[in-house]
């Protein structure tokens, strides 16, 4: 009987613990690429690389003040230096960033303008028209920096995370922001050291079987956004993902001899979820003419913290499958059925009518993206109650395709 727990913990300590923090680009970025191929070549699966490139970037200074106050900020990721010293104008909506004088002086941003974070000016992915409209205007008004008013009073996470995005730029929380609001035809000073670089990152795909033509796709997004360890998002998915490899090896070698699985198993440790979804598109190029030929997709993302519910939701499935599925649940107390959700690296194969599986979480997401996601918060029983049901789901999923049921 193999140890899951043993498993899914020497993942998460190497992934979270020792490597910590994986933007793109970054050296624990590669670190991580390393040590997922590692693990899929020990296991005897056909492994490649998938590189692109991309930016690396770094932080090294950031100084806000008011006055002589210090006020505290978080640059915007990917933000390039800066030291300057202006007056500031706020605009708190699109008819006040349209009509306000930015020139030479620092904008403000907040109310509906900083809602969520904005998308990246050439994602193609996702970039909706109102973060266009918004992007555009700033670059159009041209001020000196902008400083970005989070809705949130603690946590705050960068509301701006673009390479092609010029302007220097921070993000503060509601309650700083609501004091330099009170502080009009005061100067503020804005120091940033950043640091800028072409680099690279790479998918590591792993693959079992010798079909060669049809697969069943498990995947999770190995990379982080900055200033997390990013435990939750996605370090569980990513160990989870690496457990079920290793199960399923001495599983199918008990069930099924390889020559006649009906199809391919293939592992997927996408590398670009948090930024710009690159590493998917890259993945989606090479397969254009093989999502016809992919029996299903099962996407581990965001599982596994204590005060969390993990579940599960079905994309383009057959009625039949799901009832099986959901029969197959009920031996899992702790996971619920939520509606399809349309995020995460799931979206690239259930758009292309391939059936989906996503396994998430359900009451964590402010945590995502922040310094409190941590390995401290993560239950190795629900992480391991995901493995399980996941092996199920594959199982099934053989049994299906054997019997020639739609998944």
């Amino acid at each position: 009987m193999q140890n899951y727990e043993s498993i899914i913990t020497r993942h998460l300590n190497e992934l979270c613990s020792k490597i910590g923090s994986r933007p793109i680009g970054t050296s624990n970025n590669h670190k991580a690429e390393v040590y997922i191929s590692r693990i899929f070549e020990e296991l005897g699966l056909q492994t490649e690389r998938q590189e692109y490139a991309c930016k690396g970037w770094k932080c090294e200074k950031i100084e806000l003040f008011c006055g002589k106050e210090r006020v505290t900020a978080i640059a915007n990721t990917y933000s390039n230096s800066c030291n300057v010293e202006a007056g500031f104008t706020a605009a708190g909506n699109i008819f006040e960033l349209e009509n306000g004088d930015f020139r030479d002086k620092i904008a403000i941003i907040y109310g509906e303008l900083t809602q969520t974070p904005l998308a990246a000016k050439n994602n193609n992915v996702y970039n909706p028209e109102e973060h266009k409209r918004i992007i555009g205007l700033l670059e159009a008004k041209k001020p000196l920096a902008i400083i970005a008013v989070s809705h949130r009073t603690a946590s705050t996470v960068p509301i701006l995370e673009d390479w092609d995005f010029e302007i220097p730029s921070v993000t503060i929380s509601a309650i700083d922001g609501m004091r330099l609001l009170k502080n009009a035809g005061k100067n503020l000073n804005l120091n940033i050291k950043s640091d800028l670089e072409a680099s690279h990152a790479a998918n590591v795909v792993g693959k079992y079987g010798i079909n060669g033509k049809e697969k069943l796709v498990l995947c999770a997004h190995l990379d982080t956004k900055y200033g997390t360890d990013g435990a939750s998002d996605n370090t569980s998915g990513v160990s989870a993902l690496l457990t079920v490899a290793e199960l399923l090896k001495d599983l199918l070698k008990n069930i099924l001899n390889n020559a006649n699985m009906p199809f391919d198993i293939e592992f997927v440790a996408f590398n670009g979820e948090e930024y710009y979804a690159l590493g998917e598109i890259l993945y989606t190029e090479k397969n254009l003419q093989n999502f016809e030929n992919m029996i299903a997709a099962i996407n581990l993302d965001g599982i596994g913290h204590y005060s969390s519910t993990s579940n599960i939701a079905f994309f383009e499935c057959s009625k039949q499958f799901v009832d099986t599925a959901m029969r197959s649940k009920k031996k899992y107390s702790g996971v619920i059925q939520v509606d399809p959700w349309p995020s995460s690296d799931h979206t690239f194969f259930w758009m292309r009518k391939v059936p989906s599986i996503a396994i998430s979480s359900t009451g964590t997401y402010d945590l995502f993206h922040t310094a409190e996601d941590t390995l401290d918060f993560v239950s190795i029983d629900k992480v391991e109650e995901v493995v399980r049901l996941t092996m199920d789901l594959v199982m099934q999923i053989i049994e299906f395709r054997l019997e020639n049921k739609q998944i």
